[in-house]
């Protein structure tokens, strides 16, 4: 009966629109923690942010803010009582088997699906494209995986699928998702993960990827007991299957003549170049939090080209403040064969975590 729906970034961005929506039908109250490149400043300036990034990163992942502004917000206007229990959605996409795209989806990853270390590195371990590509980073990375989920067979679609998952849930689920509600324990409030029950993780476990691709069983649950048609736009897609997904457009004469030629030396350099750079203004034009403007439109487009987005210089502050380590000289380390300290700070598997927003 008691029941507060909140959503934060800029106003009437696309989340935002489908929360109210949502909320509006359920018949609950609903608020907007409205966000912008001053509220980002005042919250990264902060001694209490410094202090929560400590509190939440636990020794294992780069620590969540996401929503850290918003909850600051609701604690001091008062919108909350002091006993509020929130209950974030998280792990919902990744148990119905939406992240599986990042292994069979040739759209994302491009290389052998049974290729496990070459999909979670490109996943999960490049907030730095440079600094990955280093080959001790690399080697450093390619154990810890192994240590992971080197038991498993890998004969299989079935597999790898399950190594995949596996290792999403013992490293990044467990480690950047969970530490992902210290938001809330640091404003003194509880929190629960409905998704995170057990009943609903053992009945997720045992189903086959052509139900968990595309997320196509949880689809046609939503839109069979939908009755107030809120989800019928996520609908079940065209039954999957690597044949079917694997098909593209053919590509144009110019194209592949853009291709050939991006591969010349030096014509390559320039390309990955300005293909980072669309990269990073698409961001910024529809990040929809605004973090990215935080640091000024210029700075963030030619500035720090390896980046892969705005939570690459986060997580830089972050090594940086907490750890009093440097970007810069770590990557100088690595190629002269120095410490093993720095890959072993810099490639916690919660590290890249990829926030909500496409």
């Amino acid at each position: 009966d008691n029941v507060l729906c909140y959503s934060y970034g800029v106003p009437a961005n696309r989340e935002s629109a489908r929360s109210e929506q949502v909320a509006e039908v359920l018949g609950y109250p609903w608020v907007q923690t409205p966000y912008s490149p001053d509220v980002w400043r005042n919250a990264f300036g902060s001694a209490e942010m410094r202090e929560y990034r400590s509190f939440a990163a636990n020794g294992v992942s780069f620590p969540h803010h996401d929503d850290w502004p918003a909850v600051r917000a609701l604690r001091e206007k008062g919108a909350v009582s002091a006993d509020a229990v929130f209950a974030p959605g998280h792990a919902a996409d990744f148990i119905a088997g939406d992240h599986l795209k990042y292994l069979f989806d040739p759209l994302l990853w491009e290389g052998d699906p049974h290729d496990i270390e070459g999909a979670l590195v490109k996943k999960h371990y490049s907030l730095w494209h440079d600094f990955v590509g280093n080959r001790q980073v690399r080697d450093a990375i390619g154990r810890r995986i192994e240590e992971s989920v080197g038991m498993f067979p890998r004969d299989t679609d079935e597999d790898v699928a399950r190594m995949f998952e596996y290792w999403e849930w013992q490293e990044r689920q467990s480690k950047f998702i969970i530490n992902a509600v210290r938001v809330y324990e640091f404003f003194g409030f509880s929190w629960r993960i409905p998704f995170w029950d057990r009943a609903l993780m053992d009945f997720w476990r045992p189903i086959t990827i052509a139900l968990k691709m595309r997320e196509q069983l949880y689809r046609r649950y939503v839109q069979s007991h939908d009755h107030m048609d809120l989800f019928q736009e996520d609908g079940p897609l065209s039954t999957w299957s690597r044949d079917l997904v694997a098909q593209r457009r053919p590509k144009r004469l110019r194209r592949r003549a853009y291709d050939a030629a991006s591969r010349l030396p030096g014509v390559a350099r320039l390309n990955d170049r300005y293909r980072m750079y669309r990269r990073h203004l698409r961001e910024w034009n529809r990040d929809p939090r605004e973090e990215a403007h935080a640091y000024g439109k210029l700075r963030y487009l030619l500035l720090d080209p390896g980046k892969r987005h705005v939570q690459s210089l986060a997580l830089r502050d972050f090594l940086r403040d907490e750890y009093g380590l440097e970007m810069s000289s770590l990557g100088r380390g690595q190629e002269t064969g120095n410490s093993a300290r720095p890959t072993q700070a810099v490639c916690g598997p919660g590290a890249a975590g990829r926030s909500h927003w496409p």
